[in-house]
């Protein structure tokens, strides 16, 4: 049974394939009683017959756009934007958010190839109408923070917002990232990210 939910779980492009409950029956049996499965977006194209029979997903108007610029972005009611790359450093980033007294306004990671499209995906964070302050957070390894932040600047410049903004930048090109914040932007990012996001609850006035 495990072999053939792992090989359906790959065949079919899933996120989630989950068995819940098994039942093991007094002949010794083993019957699926219910079944969860979740189609990975990205798969939807290979898997036109699953994802025809997809519960339709009620979006707002912001994260509508977000999935037709290929953006992971998930709308939310509070007043702190943020994006980060990779969805476990988004997360933690919106947790540290609540932790500290603040309202996260969305979840939006641009990590692999999502920074290319930093200017709609800054845009798309800006054009929520309760983002008071915004916080970038990067974290490279693989990924080069430099590379992000360039994307993030390009953008910062094209569409000159005026939401006060503080960055985190750590990690494989950390150094020249800061260098260039603070050349293009005259910004210098925080040590840590706790101080980032306290200073962005601060300046949305909420409650650190």
């Amino acid at each position: 049974m495990l072999v053939k939910l792992y090989d359906c779980y790959c065949r079919h492009d899933a996120e989630l394939l989950e068995v819940n409950p098994l039942a093991l029956l007094a002949d010794g049996r083993l019957v699926a009683l219910d079944c969860k499965f979740v189609l990975d977006d990205s798969g939807a194209k290979r898997q036109p017959e699953l994802a025809g029979h997809a519960a339709p997903e009620r979006l707002s108007e912001l994260e509508a756009r977000g999935r037709d610029l290929g953006l992971r972005y998930i709308e939310l009611d509070g007043c702190i934007g943020v994006l980060a790359n990779g969805a476990g450093l988004t997360m933690t980033t919106m947790d540290v958010i609540s932790h500290h007294g603040g309202t996260p306004a969305n979840f939006l990671e641009i990590g692999g190839e999502a920074y290319t499209k930093a200017e709609p995906a800054l845009a798309l964070v800006l054009d929520n109408a309760n983002v008071r302050s915004l916080v970038v957070n990067f974290c490279g390894a693989f990924a080069r923070t430099d590379v992000m932040t360039e994307g993030v600047i390009d953008a910062w410049q094209a569409l000159t917002p005026d939401v006060p903004v503080f960055f985190s930048v750590h990690g494989t090109g950390a150094e020249e990232a800061v260098a260039m914040l603070e050349r293009r932007l005259g910004i210098t990012p925080y040590a840590t990210m706790d101080e980032a996001i306290i200073a962005a609850i601060a300046a949305a006035g909420e409650a650190s």
